[in-house]
């Protein structure tokens, strides 16, 4: 099912949100501005019950200081980043600023666990900047030659695996026993029971035990 939402800013001030399931606010943009009317729609979003992603404007440069200037607005809502040419402000922000901003944003796993969004964490080296968040589950670290081929490295603990709940797997029902001709089970519902067989074993006929 596709979710269509409003992606609003400052401009947009504290407008209504009911009937949205979602919505994106810019939070920041660069590393000194601060969207006036985010605390407010944040305010409005969680009283509709709408799902609020904040949003970081990124300018050329210095991507993470954005990043800091970011998470320390955001707090514990989601974050993502609008990656896009601003002509007026004469930015042209390039591939490498978008990835150095998401770089730094190992913090992502925590913001979530803290926000109790997730309940587990999975961090990649690509993306932690080599700072784990203890609580992550699993870790994925650099490449190795495993086989003939490359993999990811996945590291963690018995501990942690600990952690996934595991359904519980019946024990199938021990093999009733033939002894001639006579079929014993002590499953099944034949507790107690001795059966004989008619047709090879497939059809049983009750006897006397």
């Amino acid at each position: 099912m596709t979710i269509y939402y409003p992606d609003i800013s400052g401009f947009q001030g504290t407008i209504s949100l009911k009937g949205a399931l979602a919505v994106a606010a810019k939070v920041t943009e660069g590393t000194g501005f601060v969207s006036p009317a985010f605390n407010a729609q944040k305010t409005e979003a969680a009283r509709q019950g709408t799902f609020l992603v904040a949003y970081h404007f990124l300018l050329a440069g210095n991507a993470a200081a954005q990043a800091a200037h970011a998470h320390a607005h955001a707090g514990t809502v989601p974050l993502m980043v609008d990656f896009e040419p601003e002509p007026g402000a004469g930015s042209f922000p390039s591939l490498s600023d978008c990835t150095e901003f998401i770089d730094a944003c190992y913090w992502a796993v925590s913001r979530l666990l803290d926000a109790g969004l997730i309940r587990r964490g999975w961090q990649t080296i690509a993306w932690s900047g080599g700072k784990w968040d203890p609580r992550a589950v699993l870790r994925q670290e650099l490449t190795q030659v495993f086989g003939a081929a490359d993999v990811n490295l996945l590291v963690s603990s018995a501990a942690d695996f600990g952690q996934f709940p595991r359904p519980a797997v019946p024990k199938p029902p021990p093999p009733a026993v033939i002894t001639d001709g006579i079929l014993v089970s002590k499953t099944m519902g034949w507790t107690g029971h001795k059966m004989k067989t008619a047709d090879h074993g497939h059809t049983w006929t009750p006897v006397n035990p």
